[in-house]
């Protein structure tokens, strides 16, 4: 029971910086996926 309520509480923590990102702009989330698509094609 104690993992299954860490689970869900870990969801809302997640659902709300989900939010709070989307708030702050999507174009955050773009720049920080995009150094790491180059890296991979580095290696």
């Amino acid at each position: 029971m104690d993992l299954l309520t860490l689970l869900q509480e870990k969801k809302k923590k997640a659902n709300e910086n989900n939010k709070q990102f989307q708030k702050a702009g999507k174009v955050k989330v773009a720049n920080n996926k995009m150094p790491v698509r180059k890296t991979g094609r580095g290696k």
